[in-house]
């Protein structure tokens, strides 16, 4: 029976499989890493969102676990999340921009992310960046911008909402935070100077 299945969940069961997967990784076993369901993955993940008992002590090795299948996974982990902060009004739980953080992976989650684009997944992303929270993580909101801007099949459907006026606000938020590098501003604006001049933009 998996954790999954089962109504005590096996806690411990994710302790040992945290050990295992930094094992795999280190000695490269990336067969191995594959091989994890991603079900006891997503039913762990809502486990310690819960809030239930000692859940705290499971958010460190939750988002070690998803750190190491993100390199290898080909399933859309970053979607899993962006819905979840996407459905709480304020989302003032760190972790699930510290989830979307370490699930990024320019070489297997975010193809796969923008890869899936439509305009449905493109509002959940917007309503996860406009959370009160999302500011102190611009900088993976932005790589996931970026890369959705340079799809072809993507950027349509980024660049027809009001993506550009969430741009605005960050630039406001940034102006008075010096702890924010002047190259997340040039980013930005960058950002804002494609959206302008794009054609989905003026079709919008």
């Amino acid at each position: 029976m998996t954790p999954a299945q089962n109504s005590r969940g096996h806690l411990l069961y994710y302790f040992l499989l945290n050990e295992t997967l930094i094992l795999c990784n280190s000695a490269n076993l990336t067969s191995a890493i594959k091989k994890v369901d991603m079900s006891i993955i997503v039913w762990y993940t809502d486990h310690v969102l819960s809030k239930s008992d000692h859940s705290e002590q499971h958010q460190p090795v939750l988002l070690s676990i998803v750190k190491h299948i993100s390199m290898f996974t080909q399933h859309d982990l970053l979607n899993q999340w962006i819905e979840r902060a996407a459905s709480q009004s304020e989302c003032e739980e760190m972790i699930i921009y510290e989830l979307i953080e370490n699930s990024l992976c320019p070489t297997s989650t975010l193809p796969i992310y923008v890869l899936h684009s439509s305009a449905d997944r493109i509002d959940q992303l917007l309503k996860c960046v406009r959370t009160p929270g999302a500011i102190k993580y611009v900088n993976n909101f932005l790589l996931i911008a970026e890369s959705l801007a340079n799809s072809d099949q993507a950027q349509k459907y980024l660049f027809r909402s009001n993506f550009y006026l969430i741009l605005q606000s960050w630039l406001n938020d940034l102006s008075s935070d010096t702890d924010q590098s002047t190259a997340i501003t040039v980013r930005i604006l960058h950002l804002l100077l494609e959206i302008g001049s794009s054609r989905y933009f003026k079709d919008a």
